[in-house]
């Protein structure tokens, strides 16, 4: 009997080529912020670029070339997104990998590979092995957020990706920013580079991800936030975790309604939507 991989191994097995990349990059006494210096490692061009539709960054595989576009990224975001594109060149080039993607039964080959990429960028910021350690002082919500940032000198959505892939309970995370919107103009609502006296708040959801057990959903990017979900009530609270129950942001409308915890942080709105309760965080497992 032929055995499927499911994505649960590819994220696992991502993780552990992400542990040795890491191993790899300490060992030639690369820093993190050295993107020139890792690149040259694997022998990956390192180039800047305009790209559309909001794209922070892409590889191309047949060049081994990791384009960044530097226009309109926060230092945070833009170290996550080099990151997330080195995993690819990792898993691009490992035939291991590549043959248990071909033999793993997803419904797409791309999406999961967005999702190993992020787990990948994510464990080389921040090992689990010790989240997991520090956790333990920390009861799972946004509010771990900054003290995880602090901790481990990383991105406030490394720390994010690398929390939602630790849990055992199921559960979405979300990260919006907030963005002006112009009045519509012919039923058409328009992105504002600034504000204007007559636009309006919206939240754009960039980044969100599931956990292990969730991993048949997923929460459409680049979508804004309804008007009147309680994640705008985080913009307002300077950094105090906002808590009820609210929708889970579906594109489709779907009526879920679970608990959920909100955080304005670092210029981004972070929410986590729980389908069932946290766990105790000593209980939190491996990847």
């Amino acid at each position: 009997m032929i055995h499927r991989v499911t994505e649960r191994e590819l994220l696992k097995k991502a993780c552990v080529l992400a542990e040795k990349t890491r191993r790899e990059l300490d060992e030639a006494g690369l820093s993190p912020d050295d993107f020139c210096g890792i690149a040259r490692r694997y022998s990956v061009e390192l180039t800047w670029d305009s790209l559309p539709d909001d794209n922070p960054g892409c590889y191309v595989k047949e060049r081994k070339r990791i384009v960044l576009d530097p226009s309109a990224q926060s230092p945070e975001r833009l170290n996550f997104t080099f990151f997330h594109e080195l995993m690819h060149d990792r898993i691009e080039h490992n035939d291991n990998m590549l043959s248990m993607l071909a033999d793993a039964y997803v419904s797409s080959d791309e999406i999961v590979m967005e999702r190993l990429c992020n787990a990948g960028a994510a464990e080389l910021l921040i090992p689990t092995a010790d989240l997991r350690k520090t956790l333990q002082e920390c009861e799972f919500s946004t509010g771990c957020i900054p003290v995880l940032c602090e901790r481990y000198s990383a991105s406030s959505i490394a720390v994010a990706f690398k929390m939602i892939s630790a849990v055992s309970h199921n559960c979405f995370l979300v990260i919006a920013e907030p963005r002006f919107v112009a009045p519509e103009n012919n039923g058409v609502p328009m992105l504002l580079e600034a504000p204007a006296v007559d636009g309006q708040c919206k939240l754009l959801i960039i980044y969100s991800a599931t956990s292990p057990g969730m991993r048949k959903y997923s929460i459409k990017i680049g979508q804004q936030v309804a008007s009147d979900h309680p994640m705008y009530d985080a913009l307002g609270q300077n950094g105090q975790i906002v808590q009820g129950q609210a929708k889970i942001p579906f594109a489709s409308g779907r009526p879920w309604s679970v608990k959920f915890d909100a955080l304005f942080y670092r210029s981004k709105v972070f929410a986590f939507f729980h389908v069932s309760s946290p766990v105790s965080a000593n209980q939190l497992p491996l990847l």
